[in-house]
């Protein structure tokens, strides 16, 4: 793979805990970028793990058709990637109920923030460039982290904000669950404040896209929004993917299949 012309530097990052290395990362690229023509000082806290992962990213090859969730961790992404992929693949319910969404919609950058697992190994960039098309793609990067050619091609991205007080207690339990962190709730929102933890800081990956919301290629909306008017999320993303707004009969199925219950029971 030839390398990217696009600068970056990793800066380990002291204040993170011993056991869980992070780093800084900055890319500067900007060129094709709406609003922005130096990225410079854009960074983003990763894994020790993810450094070694940033060209393979920034390489990525790019399809025209390739539809990219991107949200910051917690804020929704499964529902939303359920819900795209249903529109892009003309709401095949039965297809979404046997095919695990992983399958369907890789997390593209994953193995690069994992820990290498020489008995069963991920590679999660690789499972993406395999996807048939039209892909459905997943990441929690900022702006300034995705690949290159998603700014030349103007690849469609749809972005999902949420309420930092519901992302963060969120995100807490999710890494507790995981096992990433041992603190308590208290410590956990000291060191997302601190951008101590992998995909920080908050605010300037959320604004990035809400500055670019009104650019052609791009769909911003809010897990509120979803919350509170899913049918009308769904309608608008079938005209930013270029799809017929199905019948009221479809839509409804739609709801029911994109429900807290149905989609926790997947």
């Amino acid at each position: 793979m030839p390398s990217t012309a696009v600068n970056y530097r990793c800066e380990q990052r002291k204040s993170a805990p011993e056991a869980f290395p992070m780093f800084d990362i900055y890319v500067n690229q900007g060129k094709d970028i709406p609003f922005n023509r130096d990225w410079a000082n854009r960074r983003c806290t990763m894994t020790g793990f993810y450094p070694e992962h940033i060209e393979r990213m920034l390489n990525f090859k790019i399809r025209s058709d390739d539809v990219w969730v991107v949200t910051m961790p917690k804020c929704g992404t499964t529902w939303m990637q359920e819900t795209a992929w249903l529109i892009y693949n003309d709401f095949d319910f039965e297809k979404a109920k046997s095919t695990p969404l992983m399958e369907r919609s890789p997390f593209v950058e994953m193995s690069g923030f994992m820990p290498p697992r020489p008995n069963k190994p991920i590679d999660t960039f690789k499972d993406a460039e395999e996807l048939k098309s039209p892909r459905l793609l997943k990441t929690h990067l900022p702006a300034s982290f995705l690949p290159t050619d998603i700014w030349k091609k103007k690849s469609k991205m749809i972005y999902v904000s949420r309420n930092v007080k519901d992302a963060v207690v969120s995100f807490y339990h999710f890494a507790s669950a995981l096992g990433v962190f041992h603190g308590t709730k208290e410590e956990f929102v000291e060191a997302f404040m601190n951008d101590d933890l992998f995909y920080t800081p908050y605010w300037p990956h959320i604004l990035e896209f809400y500055h670019m919301r009104n650019e052609p290629n791009i769909f911003y909306t809010s897990f509120e929004r979803m919350k509170k008017d899913l049918k009308g999320v769904i309608k608008d993303l079938c005209i930013f993917l270029d799809k017929r707004i199905p019948s009221e009969e479809i839509l409804d199925k739609a709801v029911d299949h994109l429900s807290f219950d149905s989609m926790k029971s997947e």
